[in-house]
């Protein structure tokens, strides 16, 4: 017999929600409270039966609960307020108003008749049944709805005086029928009569509540610790919590509704006085209601936490203290670089590591160091704090230390000072992915800050600018464990958003990286070895590779150096060859690529450097890099303890090198200064020249338009020609250029901008805006020639700042500069937070996703399967080599001659072929079962294989056979997504944290001159919120489809003849282009007309219409005739026939006023308003089209051929395009996603979500592997339906009160799961967060079975601790 390990431990199923019944609230309670004091004057203690009875719980220190006599450790006990009169609940009110429309004023009946109550009772019962709420929901609108259009009541046969509704202005909390006020009274007489039956009508479910609980008769009192006293300083005087207050002023208007109903008060005072504790209960629940009654000085402070304030809010209990809760063990301190530390290593104060403890059991092992540990006390380093023996506890700060180590036992636990090599979580906030918080070794040392090595700053967004950090200390064996298998620096050093390498060298190491690998740098033997030892700590063997140069004396090479650092010795096995093309690499065309003039090209073969300056490409974070090719060709390890060595060579090297800038490695020298000044004034001439020149308009823009598009791009290259310059022209040992080339900092802009010229300033993706009429500042004027730089058309005028920062800017040129600036703050600032709220909707939605056991992805809680392969393919994107290949067999195939190069006998083709089939064959026998559930991607890799053997010349040995064999299949094998990955969370951190890098600016050209299209944060907000009104809709619509497209590339190369229709199809796209912008462009009869004139006669008046039809037939629009114009004003303005008249070229329309509408009297008005409309009238084209574009492609990519017409629409009207001939409709796509559904259905629309947002990301330079996308879509289409990331969406997605109260909307959210009677099955990882339990995901998703005898009866032998309130 087995049984589960958590089987042993009590746990939660699941949550029923139901409304608080008037009798549950008494049962619940210990004491009824009916007396509106809190202490007695003569003895200041509690009054009994008051709001501070002690029955309810301690509510001060040192009061004892009457209830439980205990101190600390109540929990509480709730009491119950009985009101003289119901009143309304503020959190059921509006459903009470609801369900009060659905019921007979006179008899109090539902308004609908049997049928319809049966029928819809039935589904209702079926709704509860299959818990479907969204559904329930809807047939109660339904309900609403033939209520509300049921004028007569079918029951008595009343008709209806109107039907109850808020009241929309004065109070908050009453209802009125018609003139008639309706209390919470009537409402309850009401209620109390509707059948049990009839109950499922109105969304409630009469098996957990009455309709009658909506209102409220008793109000359950809060225990006292939720609501404590706080004693004054200096004073025997308490201050009371806001709800108590409250409370008091709600039993005292209660109690004075009693005196008023016993004195028989009339009935105006009785329910003024029942209306303003209904007001204060409204209060006490939320203190932010509206319009709630101006309430006198004695009823308290206005300004209170409410209940609705305790619990929503990033604050509230739910987020703050359910979802999100403070953590013991952990310190926070500034951090500073260690370039000497390894890469998983921080180091801990020695003052932290005396507070932070580790709960260490004794075991024969550390017995001894136990005791000294139990010795030395909590003072004195390594010591310990407390101590356990036999279940007993001993604070080691007042306990005899030397008796208790004299009893330690094997088997008790001692809680240790923390210690160097113990395993601590090291974080930075904002927690944007999972590597802010990785495992480090901790290493205790004096100081006070945090210290690490600057590699690992990439994952933490780190800088040493006053950042602090924080240190977790896990407190179990399970929890270290886990954080140094899971969370280990040297596992995570590629970050599963696009799989590349984010620890890595940075800043200083590669400048020195840089400056060790030039090609004229050479070291003397001493210098050499003083390098190795820098590198090496002097503890590792190094084999002195053989000098470069021999005589006159013997010199070794910087890259000599990196090959030692690489291999130090014989026993240092590494497999080792890369070739990558450094910044520097020269543009041009070379015949062998190693002999780079600038030694440019990289090439590690064989583990050894034998050509190339290595700077960031090589060093950096890209998959081309070295320390990629380490991790995949080697192990996490060796990468590891090559970067360390790097960081420790650059920090000794660099210190005697020395790398400062001076005032010189900014001054240009004067023939720099000279180009730089013609490059300027030839740019002032061709602006100049645009200015005083005729232009044409470039298509989908005017003249004005193309003018300024066309100076702010030659100003704005001005600055990349000088950076270009720069380089050129600046000395090699120039420190501003060496930090730029290696990729330490910067770019060839701040090279420029810092050396020759600042440039053009662009606010909002344009030149400086005028501030004044015509010109940006008043020191500008139209001058002509006479004061040029002062001249409005002057570039200066518009924020071209001629000067560097070496040089210094003019006021004006400051001022502009000041501009661009600020714009760049406060996008950061604004980005900031919207950017943050998007990562958090990503997360709410995705976080129960995971990978099942049978491979499917799945919400942890529902079960519902969101993607059949996680990916489509099942692999992990941070395994994966390429977008294009995911495995690189090239490069196994050259290690493979690496490894085994010696004494192979080679096969030929045919062996190979045949031998190779073999190996398939026992690979596909060995792993059977693994490759049943890969089949479609193992056969791709396969293919990819035979072809790679087929198509190369190059032969091997068996071995190399085997062993390229054995590498790619542990690849494969390594590549795959283990069952239980937290896919969902993965994916909203690796889409939301480099959302923050794109920014917020909306209007880019996207290469459309005149059209711009959202781009960055915006344009990914409405792809995720599923807007169904986006800023800039767009339609790419193609002409030519894809085949001729391709033939008419292959024509271009071979000019065969077979495919010379498809180079005539390209050239005529351009006239199709212009057939089909007919059809599309929106023409309305202004653009058609020749005059329109106002003809007045004695008796009437009269519009006349004149067509222009040159116009006509320029637009190629001769079918619009008089009688088609008069067609459409006739079912567009709905004029009577006989007012509108037409002949060849003339259309006459009557004015007249009618009768039957109200219209102004004024004969005057009603003829422009009609001309107005007239004007607007819509003759031919997409009604919904703003703006054209026809754009011809200049060159070939993956979907366009060089001379192609393509045809951009700004608007709406997809559906409307694709119906139209000549163009082609497979390729023809709009970037508005709920367009695409409407039209195509939701697979079109899922993979245009794809494409949308991969580009939106590729905008920004932002790679992301494309599975993580791709989950996003199915996510947001697997219902049918595309679902946005809004509380909306995430309401259709989720079944979970707790986990959508934990989002937004919290107090709402909990009120409609009470009135639905919502049960929670408490499986998604927000709930299971919020109770403490495992999340069924990763670790979590498993149990451990363990033997037991099948005789003993497993009896939970834990205290079985009370219900939280419970007093019985």
């Amino acid at each position: 017999m087995y049984i589960k390990l958590h089987d042993m431990k009590r746990k939660i199923g699941g949550l029923q929600y139901s409304i608080l019944s008037p009798q549950d609230a008494i049962n619940l309670a210990e004491v009824k409270i009916f007396r509106d004091k809190n202490y007695d004057k003569m003895t200041g203690k509690n009054i009994e039966h008051g709001p501070l009875d002690l029955r309810m719980g301690q509510s001060l220190r040192d009061t004892q609960c009457n209830s439980c006599t205990l101190l600390n450790e109540c929990p509480g006990h709730f009491g119950y307020i009985p009101l003289q009169l119901p009143i309304y609940h503020l959190g059921f009110f509006t459903h009470v108003v609801k369900c009060l429309k659905c019921l007979c004023y006179k008899c109090g009946q539902i308004r609908l008749t049997s049928d319809e109550i049966n029928q819809l009772t039935q589904k209702m019962i079926h709704c509860i049944q299959t818990r479907s709420y969204n559904a329930q929901l809807k047939v109660f609108k339904k309900v609403l709805k033939k209520c509300r259009s049921n004028k007569q009541c079918p029951h008595c046969f009343c008709e209806q005086i109107g039907e109850a509704k808020k009241l929309a202005k004065g109070d908050a909390g009453k209802i009125i029928l018609d003139t008639m006020d309706i209390n919470a009274l009537y409402a309850w007489n009401q209620f109390i009569n509707i059948p049990k039956q009839h109950q499922f009508l109105f969304c409630i479910n009469p098996f957990l509540n009455d309709l009658s609980d909506l209102l409220t008769s008793i109000i359950p009192a809060p225990p006292n610790n939720i609501r404590p006293s706080k004693m004054l300083s200096n004073t025997t005087k308490a201050d009371e919590d806001d709800l108590t207050m409250k409370l008091k002023t709600i039993l005292y208007h209660n109690d004075l509704l009693q005196k008023q109903i016993k004195e028989g008060k009339d009935g105006m005072s009785i329910l003024k006085t029942q209306f303003l504790t209904q007001a204060h209960y409204f209060h006490y629940f939320n203190s932010e209601t509206p319009r709630l009654p101006q309430f006198s000085s004695k009823d308290g402070k206005v300004d209170i936490r409410g209940i609705y304030q305790r619990l929503k809010g990033k604050r509230g209990r739910l987020r703050g203290n359910l979802s999100g809760k403070r953590a013991e063990f952990t310190a926070r301190s500034v951090i500073s670089p260690d370039p000497n530390l390894a890469i998983d290593q921080v180091t801990i104060p020695q003052h932290i590591a005396c507070i932070l403890t580790v709960p260490e059991t004794v075991t024969a092992l550390n017995i001894q160091k136990m005791r000294q540990y139990v010795l030395n006390g909590p003072s004195i380093y390594p010591g310990a704090k407390f101590v356990k023996l036999g279940g007993v506890n001993y604070n080691l700060l007042f306990a005899r230390r030397a008796h208790l180590a004299y009893k330690l036992q094997i088997g008790d636990v001692v809680d240790r000072h923390l210690l160097s090599e113990d395993i601590v979580i090291f974080n930075r906030q904002p927690s944007l992915h999972r590597i802010s918080m990785m495992a480090f070794r901790a290493r205790v040392d004096k100081w006070h800050t945090l210290r690490f090595n600057e590699c690992v700053c990439t994952p933490f967004n780190a800088d040493f600018d006053g950042d602090e950090m924080n240190i977790h200390l896990p407190q179990t064996y399970e929890a270290r464990s886990e954080a140094l298998i899971l969370m280990d620096v040297k596992k995570n050093l590629k970050t599963i958003k696009s799989g590349e390498s984010l620890v890595c060298l940075l800043q200083d190491f590669l400048t020195t990286a840089w400056l060790i690998t030039n090609k004229d740098v050479f070291y003397s033997r001493e210098q050499f070895m003083q390098f190795c030892a820098a590198f090496s700590d002097s503890n590792e063997q190094i084999d002195l590779p053989a000098p470069t140069i021999l005589k006159p004396k013997q010199l070794w090479t910087g890259k000599q150096v990196i090959n030692s650092l690489l291999v130090p010795n014989r026993k240092t096995r590494l497999v080792l060859n890369l070739e990558v093309k450094e910044s520097n690499a020269f543009k041009g065309k070379l015949d062998y690529l190693w002999m780079d003039p600038g030694d440019g090209y990289v090439i590690f073969d064989k583990c050894e450097l034998v050509c190339g300056n290595i700077g960031k490409k090589v060093l950096g974070a890209s998959k081309l890099g070295l320390f990629y090719a380490l991790i995949r060709d080697n192990s996490t390890q060796i990468a590891a303890s090559v970067m360390q060595r790097f960081a420790k060579l650059s920090s000794r090297w660099i210190s005697h090198y020395g790398m400062t800038i001076g005032i010189g490695d900014v001054m240009a020298p004067k023939s720099l200064i000279e180009q730089i000044t013609q490059n300027t004034e030839q740019s002032y001439l061709q602006c100049k020249h645009y200015q005083r020149s005729a232009i044409d308009a470039d298509p989908g823009l005017t003249v004005e338009q193309t003018l300024e598009a066309k100076v702010n791009k030659t100003l704005s290259d001005v600055r990349e020609q000088v950076g270009s310059k720069c380089q050129e022209q600046l000395k090699s040992d120039n420190k501003v250029l060496i930090m730029y080339l290696c990729g330490a900092k910067g770019s060839n802009v701040n090279v420029a901008q810092m050396i020759g010229c600042v440039g053009q300033q662009v606010i909002s993706g344009k030149r400086v805006p005028e501030g004044f009429t015509g010109r940006t500042l008043p020191h500008f004027k139209d001058c002509g020639d006479r004061y040029p730089n002062l001249d409005i058309l002057h570039p200066k005028a518009k924020g071209f700042v001629k000067n560097s920062f070496y040089t210094g800017m003019d006021a004006i040129e400051f001022y502009f500069h000041n501009m661009a600036g600020r714009e760049g703050l406060t996008d950061t600032a604004v980005k900031t937070a919207t950017t943050g709220y998007m990562q958090r909707r990503l997360v709410k939605m995705l976080e129960d996703l995971h990978i099942a056991y049978d491979l499917t992805v799945r919400s942890c809680d529902t079960k519902e399967i969101v993607q059949f392969r996680y990916g489509e393919d099942g692999l992990d994107p941070l395994a994966v080599e390429d977008a294009k290949e995911v495995i690189k067999l090239q490069n196994i195939f050259t290690n493979s001659f690496t490894v085994l190069r010696k004494n192979q006998i080679l096969l030929c083709k045919g062996d190979m072929l045949m031998k190779l089939n073999e190996l398939f064959m026992i690979i596909e026998e060995r792993h059977k079962k693994f490759l049943e559930n890969y089949e479609a991607t193992y056969e791709k890799e396969k293919k990819r294989v035979l072809a790679l053997f087929q198509n190369t010349n190059q032969l091997v040995s068996e071995k190399q056979l085997q062993w390229f064999i054995r590498s790619w299949m542990e690849r494969f094998l390594s590549m795959v997504m283990a069952p239980g990955t937290s896919v969902g969370p993965i994916t909203s951190q690796s889409i939301g944290e480099p959302a923050t890098q794109m920014t917020l600016k909306t209007f880019h050209s996207a290469g459309v001159a005149g059209m711009s299209i959202t781009q960055g944060v915006p344009r990914l907000n409405e792809i995720i919120n599923a807007s169904k009104d986006i800023k800039t809709p767009q339609i790419n619509v193609k002409l030519i489809s894809r085949q001729i497209m391709e033939h008419a590339k292959l024509f271009a190369k071979s000019r065969d003849p077979q495919y010379q229709y498809a180079h005539h199809a390209v050239l005529q796209s351009a006239q199709q282009a212009q057939n089909v912008n007919i059809q599309i462009e929106q023409t309305k009869l202004m653009q058609i007309l020749k005059r329109m004139d106002e003809i007045y006669t004695a008796d009437k008046c009269y519009i006349e219409l004149e067509l222009d039809l040159h116009c006509l037939t320029q637009l190629k629009l001769e079918f619009v005739t008089t009688k088609y114009v008069c067609d459409l004003i006739l079912k567009e303005l709905k004029l009577p026939l006989d007012d509108v008249k037409y002949d060849k070229k003339i259309i006459r329309i009557a004015v007249r006023k009618n009768p039957k509408k109200k219209q102004s009297d004024n004969l005057l008005f009603l003829i422009k308003e009609l001309q107005r409309k007239l004007l607007k009238l819509h003759i031919y084209g997409c009604s919904n089209i703003q703006q054209t574009v026809i754009q011809v492609t200049d060159k070939d990519d993956n979907e366009n051929v060089k001379g192609e017409a393509r045809l951009f629409a700004s608007g709406i009207g997809f559906k409307e395009i694709l119906r139209l001939d000549n163009i082609d409709w497979k390729r023809t796509v709009s970037n508005h996603i709920m367009e695409i559904q409407s039209a195509l259905g939701i697979e079109a629309a899922r993979q245009s979500i794809v494409n949308e947002v991969y580009t939106t990301m590729q905008s920004h330079s932002i790679s992301i592997d494309i599975r993580h996308i791709l989950l996003l879509a199915e996510l947001m289409t697997f219902k049918g339906r595309i679902l946005g990331f809004t509380r909306q969406g995430i309401d259709q997605l989720k079944n979970s009160t707790l986990m959508l109260a934990s989002f937004e909307k919290t107090m709402d959210v909990f009120f409609n799961a009470a009135i639905q009677g919502k049960q929670d099955s408490m499986n998604g990882a927000s709930q299971r967060v919020i109770i403490g339990q495992n999340v069924p995901q990763g670790t979590g998703m498993f149990d451990l079975m363990f033997p037991v005898k099948e005789n003993i009866i497993m009896e939970s032998s834990l205290n079985q601790q009370k219900f939280l309130f419970a007093s019985k």
